[in-house]
């Protein structure tokens, strides 16, 4: 018997990016080594924050219709290798809770590589099911009786995978992407007006990054990985 899930997200940009925008632009996997990545921009109000703890600055990209948005934490071009790994290491839930805490609006130029990640877990998912105690499924003692009155059947074989786009109009290239590169303020239950005068900073996703999916409603991670490499 085979134990076999999958996860998969899909969504539209709050705020799509114009796809007569997107050109090639070197992506600094290594310093020494950039690679062309086909690249997107855009300018528009986003919440965005800066940890001086994660050593990383964040950028918030909401979905439509949905309470989820995607976290982008980006280390700085001078950390080279190795500031995704140092961001890594630091990441912890009180650190990121607090980093998302101290996010604001502000005017925000963003650049980031269109990607596609497709991860598939076989063995090591096994592995981690028996260290989280879930042992007798894999072994003689496995009780499936639901499946098999007759018994004699356990989980041979456990796999997962797990797969993330991004491109001009989310997670779904269906999106028109004629529509305005504004994230309307009203959208984060603040008037416009009481946004006071707003910060312009500048967000180029040029090099490896972590990024986290958040239902920003419940508090919840849904989803994270990094992208360490140019996409292809």
């Amino acid at each position: 018997m085979v134990l076999a899930s999958a996860a998969a997200f899909k969504g539209a940009w709050a705020a799509p990016f114009e796809v007569s925008s997107s050109r090639l632009q070197p992506f600094y996997a290594a310093p020494e080594e950039p690679r062309d990545a086909v690249t997107m921009t855009q300018r528009g109000v986003f919440n965005y924050g800066e940890s001086e703890d994660l050593g990383v600055q964040i950028l918030e990209l909401p979905y439509a219709n949905s309470p989820v948005s995607l976290y982008v934490l980006l280390p700085p071009l001078s950390a080279g290798s190795r500031g995704l790994a140092d961001t890594v290491d630091r990441l912890s839930p009180p650190l990121l809770e607090s980093a998302l805490a101290a996010m604001s609006p502000a005017v925000v130029r963003v650049v980031m590589p269109k990607f596609k990640i497709e991860s598939q877990d076989g063995d090591s998912l096994q592995e981690t099911l028996s260290r989280l105690g879930v042992k007798d499924l894999f072994s003689e003692r496995a009780n499936l009786s639901v499946f098999s009155p007759e018994g004699n059947l356990r989980v041979g074989h456990a796999a997962h995978k797990s797969v993330m786009e991004v491109d001009e109009g989310g997670t779904d290239s269906s999106v028109s992407p004629s529509a305005k590169n504004f994230v309307d303020p009203l959208a984060r239950g603040r008037p416009a007006g009481e946004l006071g005068p707003l910060r312009n900073r500048v967000f180029v996703c040029n090099r490896p990054f972590a990024f986290l999916l958040r239902d920003t409603r419940a508090g919840r991670l849904l989803f994270m990985g990094a992208l360490k490499d140019a996409p292809l």
